[in-house]
Protein backbone atom coordinates (compact mmCIF):
# COMPACT_ATOMS: atom_id res chain seq x y z
CA UNK A 1 0.00 0.00 0.00
CA UNK A 2 3.01 2.29 0.18
CA UNK A 3 2.86 2.60 -3.62
CA UNK A 4 -0.92 2.66 -3.85
CA UNK A 5 -1.76 -1.03 -4.25
CA UNK A 6 -4.63 -1.54 -1.80
CA UNK A 7 -3.85 -3.03 1.60
CA UNK A 8 -7.33 -4.51 1.77
CA UNK A 9 -6.83 -6.67 -1.30
CA UNK A 10 -7.80 -10.30 -0.70
CA UNK A 11 -5.38 -13.21 -0.69
CA UNK A 12 -5.59 -15.14 -3.97
CA UNK A 13 -6.01 -11.96 -6.00
CA UNK A 14 -4.54 -12.71 -9.43
CA UNK A 15 -1.30 -11.29 -10.75
CA UNK A 16 0.71 -12.09 -13.87
CA UNK A 17 4.41 -13.05 -13.61
CA UNK A 18 6.29 -13.40 -16.90
CA UNK A 19 2.98 -13.94 -18.69
CA UNK A 20 1.78 -16.65 -16.30
CA UNK A 21 -1.23 -16.15 -14.07
CA UNK A 22 -0.73 -16.75 -10.35
CA UNK A 23 -1.96 -15.07 -7.17
CA UNK A 24 -1.06 -13.00 -4.14
CA UNK A 25 -0.48 -14.83 -0.87
CA UNK A 26 -1.55 -13.13 2.35
CA UNK A 27 -1.84 -9.37 2.75
CA UNK A 28 -0.15 -6.45 1.05
CA UNK A 29 2.45 -5.13 3.52
CA UNK A 30 3.54 -1.54 2.84
CA UNK A 31 6.09 -2.12 0.03
CA UNK A 32 5.78 -5.88 -0.18
CA UNK A 33 3.52 -8.34 -1.99
CA UNK A 34 4.10 -12.08 -1.73
CA UNK A 35 3.18 -14.14 -4.79
CA UNK A 36 2.72 -17.86 -5.29
CA UNK A 37 5.50 -18.91 -7.66
CA UNK A 38 5.09 -22.64 -7.05
CA UNK A 39 4.56 -23.48 -10.73
CA UNK A 40 6.28 -20.47 -12.28
CA UNK A 41 9.89 -20.13 -13.36
CA UNK A 42 10.14 -16.68 -11.75
CA UNK A 43 13.49 -15.08 -11.05
CA UNK A 44 14.56 -11.76 -9.57
CA UNK A 45 13.70 -9.21 -12.24
CA UNK A 46 10.73 -11.11 -13.70
CA UNK A 47 8.00 -8.91 -15.17
CA UNK A 48 4.99 -8.63 -12.87
CA UNK A 49 1.61 -7.25 -13.95
CA UNK A 50 -0.72 -6.17 -11.14
CA UNK A 51 -3.28 -5.02 -13.72
CA UNK A 52 -2.98 -4.10 -17.35
CA UNK A 53 -3.01 -5.72 -20.76
CA UNK A 54 -3.46 -9.28 -19.48
CA UNK A 55 -5.28 -8.62 -16.21
CA UNK A 56 -8.34 -6.40 -15.93
CA UNK A 57 -8.17 -3.62 -13.37
CA UNK A 58 -11.87 -4.24 -12.76
CA UNK A 59 -11.07 -7.77 -11.56
CA UNK A 60 -8.52 -6.35 -9.12
CA UNK A 61 -10.89 -3.61 -7.97
CA UNK A 62 -13.54 -6.21 -7.23
CA UNK A 63 -11.05 -8.13 -5.08
CA UNK A 64 -10.34 -4.92 -3.16
CA UNK A 65 -14.05 -4.08 -2.81
CA UNK A 66 -13.63 -0.83 -4.71
CA UNK A 67 -13.71 0.56 -8.26
CA UNK A 68 -10.93 0.80 -10.83
CA UNK A 69 -10.88 4.62 -10.72
CA UNK A 70 -9.97 4.55 -7.03
CA UNK A 71 -7.09 2.14 -7.68
CA UNK A 72 -5.69 4.44 -10.36
CA UNK A 73 -6.06 7.55 -8.21
CA UNK A 74 -4.24 5.92 -5.29
CA UNK A 75 -1.02 5.13 -7.18
CA UNK A 76 1.73 6.96 -5.27
CA UNK A 77 3.82 9.71 -6.85
CA UNK A 78 7.01 7.67 -6.49
CA UNK A 79 5.72 5.02 -8.92
CA UNK A 80 7.27 5.51 -12.34
CA UNK A 81 4.79 6.26 -15.09
CA UNK A 82 5.25 5.28 -18.71
CA UNK A 83 2.90 6.85 -21.23
CA UNK A 84 2.48 4.79 -24.38
CA UNK A 85 0.89 5.98 -27.57
CA UNK A 86 -0.76 3.30 -29.67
Amino acid sequence: YGDGYPRGIQANTPIIIDGQRTCILGRVSMDLIVADVTNIAAIVGSDVELWGKNLSINEIASSADTISYELLCNIAQRVERLYLKE
